[in-house]
């Protein structure tokens, strides 16, 4: 079966990435600002709360307190989705670009607060932002079009 694949050009790949740092930067800057931090706002009952709070860790909280190897981690990331974007297969571009503007995200908060300002709460899952969710269905992606090319 031939399926079409989708071709993103490399204006899109940044801006898909731009558009992820933005809406993530933009929305922890409203968290940070109106959520008290260590409190909780609820949005929808019982289910979605936006609760402030900060981690040293990396997306849900994990390897809190490495910090400083996370921070070194996101920058050789950046630095090497943006070398070698161009040598990235086309059906790989979308997941990447969503990785890049993720890492960008929660690199900014590292860089300029020292820590993650985290504030999506489920209350069955750790507390993640909009950078973290970026990196999830980046790697989601990821494993669909493993799954899929490994199927042809």
């Amino acid at each position: 079966m031939n399926q079409k694949k989708l071709i993103l050009p490399t204006s899109i790949f940044f801006l898909i990435a731009l558009f992820i740092l933005l809406l993530d930067q933009i929305t922890k800057s409203v968290v940070r600002e109106y959520i008290k931090q260590g409190t909780s706002l609820e949005i929808i009952p019982k289910m979605l709360y936006f609760t402030h709070t900060t981690n040293t860790g990396a997306s849900f909280s994990l390897f809190t307190n490495f910090s400083l190897i996370l921070t070194f981690i996101a920058i050789i990331v950046v630095i090497s989705i943006i070398v070698f974007h161009k040598k990235i297969p086309d059906s790989y571009k979308l997941p990447f670009a969503l990785i890049l503007g993720g890492t960008l995200g929660n690199l900014t908060d590292r860089l300029l607060f020292g820590t993650v300002t985290d504030f999506i709460d489920v209350r069955i899952w750790p507390i993640f932002n909009g950078a973290d969710s970026a990196i999830t269905v980046a790697a989601i992606l990821l494993i669909i079009i493993v799954w899929k090319e490994e199927g042809d």
